[in-house]
């Protein structure tokens, strides 16, 4: 299940991992997405030229 949702409403850990990792790239979505018991940020970004995903944890630990 995802959930579109503002950088705002992300824990502080999980706001300040997917912001270090984003340097240099445009914001475009960030959702909140529930898979099974699992919990965690996704964060689309543009970074020269190229949309990327960055996915943490509510602790700002990576997400495969």
């Amino acid at each position: 299940d995802e959930q579109q949702t503002t950088l705002q409403d992300v824990p502080a850990a999980a706001r300040a991992a997917i912001e270090k990792a984003a340097t240099g790239g445009k914001l475009t979505l960030v959702e909140k997405v529930i898979e099974g018991s699992s919990l965690f940020y996704e964060r689309h970004i543009t970074k020269g030229g190229k949309e990327l995903e960055i996915k943490v944890d509510a602790n700002g630990k990576p997400v495969e």
